[in-house]
């Protein structure tokens, strides 16, 4: 065997250990379906993207917010569509039920489209690419886009890692036409929803 006296989680130990299966690293393979695939990902992730330490390690959320406006331009680009941003959008037709929209597309006057985009970690936009579906973990998110904005008929979900140079874009599309059973069945859950927190905030204020 190599041995290398490298300082644990030192630059030079995290360059090394990466795209290798560890002790760690095999719990994961020899784990449950999901550990094991999640883990995949996470290795190949680790074999192509090739950049700094304090990158690799740099928190979902900070990258999100950092990658997110070049993400959109590269999303016009590739679409030739206008993205207008929005803050935040209440439902006409409930005041409580709302979103954080990442963007809307005026087509005729109206937020005809809309845009739901990420900026992952390698790892993860790899798997989205690869899987080419909508992720599970967002499909609810993605459905409130549809509930909150009676307009909407398509919303693209895309993914974005400018260091996967090969793909650095994904996009999916939704249809609202497709979608219309889960629409009205999370509209009337969160109805419900609703209701019992009304109950108890009457019960708690009276």
């Amino acid at each position: 065997m190599k041995t290398f006296n490298y300082e644990q989680r030192s630059p030079d130990w995290i360059k090394l250990r990466k795209g290798k299966i560890t002790g760690t690293g095999l719990k994961k393979v020899v784990g449950t379906p999901k550990a094991r695939q999640g883990y995949l990902y996470e290795i190949l992730a680790e074999r192509i993207v090739d950049n700094e330490v304090e990158e690799m390690e740099e928190m979902a959320m900070e990258r999100g917010v950092r990658l997110e406006p070049e993400g959109i331009a590269e999303f016009e680009k590739a679409t030739g569509k206008k993205v207008e941003q929005v803050g935040f959008a209440v439902s006409d037709k409930n005041k409580y039920i709302a979103n954080s929209p990442d963007g809307f597309i005026k087509i005729k006057g109206k937020y005809a489209e809309g845009l739901e985009i990420k900026c992952p970690n390698a790892a993860t936009h790899l798997r989205y690419w690869l899987e080419n579906r909508i992720p599970d973990e967002y499909y609810p998110q993605l459905i409130q886009y549809f509930i909150v904005n009676s307009d909407l008929k398509r919303l693209y979900f895309a993914s974005y890692d400018p260091r996967i140079v090969i793909h650095p874009l994904h996009i999916l599309k939704l249809e609202r036409e497709d979608l219309e059973d889960d629409i009205k069945n999370y509209t009337e859950q969160q109805i419900e929803f609703l209701k019992e927190v009304e109950k108890l905030y009457k019960q708690i204020t009276k």
